[in-house]
């Protein structure tokens, strides 16, 4: 992987952390993934790679693609065919190209490759699973046309790997920190006095908690002593606990992240 695509890799990710606006997140990563690796489409599925049911959000480098899928592919593209068999015997769920699990000759003569090559115009295939400590059949694919994903593209997926499923616990914290505002709103909490309470319930520092919200450490403190004022409380264990009894925060912090 080239210096140029690592440092455009860890912009981006700064840029992740920094952006107040979750509803780009995906979009945003998934443009300059596909950029990086050549790729004309990808499909992101956030629920398990089956056939029966999930929504294929489809990117491209210059954004979301959607309309390019007839019904008649979805079933077969949500399967992540040919890779959910093998992901389902790894412990480790790195990236792998369609080329690399099977055999060059079954996979020119696979009924997958028909299928991209027609919907997609691409040759070659690229998963990058999300590691969800269950079934890894969760993440992006990657389609591309002309030369097969090589082995500069796999250390840069290995390192986008990363990324992207640091955006997808990301987005999720954002998600339940948004379904909990409105218990918050009767405790007079801000949005962004909710964002911190969740963070502290994860055990991060003043610091780190600033760090994740790009805020200085002097704004996490005044966060925290009006959730101290708000909810009666004198300390960082104590208002973690009472947040929880009052509905404010789940129980396990790190559920779904």
């Amino acid at each position: 992987m080239s210096e140029r695509a690592h440092k455009e890799l860890l912009e981006l990710a700064v840029e992740v952390i920094r952006d107040p606006r979750p509803h780009r997140l995906g979009g945003l990563v998934s443009t300059r993934v596909l950029h990086v690796l050549d790729a004309e489409y990808g499909i992101n599925k956030n629920v398990p790679w089956t056939e029966g049911a999930g929504e294929l959000r489809v990117w491209s480098p210059s954004g979301q693609g959607g309309g390019i899928l007839r019904e008649e592919n979805r079933r077969s593209l949500r399967a992540g065919r040919p890779f959910v068999d093998f992901y389902s015997r790894q412990p480790t769920p790195g990236p792998r190209s369609a080329r690399q699990i099977e055999s060059a000759g079954a996979w020119r003569n696979s009924e997958t490759r028909t299928l991209i090559r027609e919907t997609f115009g691409a040759c070659d295939v690229l998963a990058l699973p999300l590691p969800m400590g269950t079934a890894h059949t969760q993440g992006w694919l990657v389609y591309r046309s002309g030369t097969p994903f090589g082995a500069a593209d796999l250390a840069y997926a290995c390192l986008a790997q990363s990324l992207l499923s640091a955006v997808h616990r990301h987005l999720n914290t954002l998600g339940q920190c948004q379904d909990l505002h409105a218990r918050a709103v009767n405790f007079g909490l801000t949005p962004r006095e909710c964002t911190v309470l969740h963070l502290l319930s994860m055990a991060l520092t003043a610091a780190a908690i600033a760090h994740r919200l790009g805020i200085s450490v002097r704004t996490v403190h005044k966060h925290l002593t009006s959730l101290y004022q708000k909810l009666g409380t004198s300390d960082r264990l104590e208002t973690v606990m009472r947040a929880q009894r009052l509905g404010l925060l789940p129980h396990d912090p790190h559920a779904g992240l």
